[in-house]
């Protein structure tokens, strides 16, 4: 995996605990994703709409707006602190692993906002460009950019782990 490359470990595991473990990765990543990204990145759409139908809702968006980036933490943090200590070889302590979960956790949060932002006011030609795709290439963008700040935040507590002169 990328975290074993930027710990610069070998795997030891066997190789069926490996898979029984990439499984139940794949599922907490899934529900973590699809939970975050719906709380983030479509919030904006659904509110939007939500007020558009029911006017008088849109004092309370600063309300809305606390409570979807908050469970969304939740979701994000649980999700990291699961993946970061388990998934590289070795074994961290949470300490280790807070920085790169402090920090993925902060730029998935601007870039899902931004992301949501933009595609609630400027990306109306996807459907243009993609026709019945658009959906799949938004997803796909999304993806893509959640996996480069997830290895980030992995190669991040990997250089910490270095630099305190630690060894797997």
């Amino acid at each position: 995996t990328a975290l074993n490359r930027a710990y610069e470990v070998r795997e030891t595991r066997w190789w069926y605990m490996c898979r029984l473990e990439s499984i139940a990765y794949v599922l907490i990543g899934a529900v973590a994703l699809l939970l975050a990204a719906f709380l983030v990145v479509l919030g904006p759409l659904i509110w939007a709409t939500a007020v558009r139908f029911l006017p008088w809702l849109a004092p309370f968006g600063w309300i809305v707006l606390f409570i979807r980036v908050a469970a969304a933490s939740l979701v994000i943090v649980i999700a990291l602190t699961v993946v970061y200590l388990f998934l590289p070889a070795g074994r961290r302590r949470f300490l280790d692993v807070l920085p790169g979960i402090v920090v993925t956790l902060v730029l998935w949060l601007i870039g899902g906002t931004l992301f949501g932002t933009y595609l609630a006011s400027f990306a109306q030609n996807y459907v243009n460009t993609y026709a019945g795709l658009a959906s799949v290439m938004v997803a796909l963008v999304f993806l893509y950019y959640s996996a480069a700040i997830f290895v980030f935040g992995g190669e991040l507590n990997a250089a910490i782990w270095r630099a305190n002169g630690r060894i797997v």
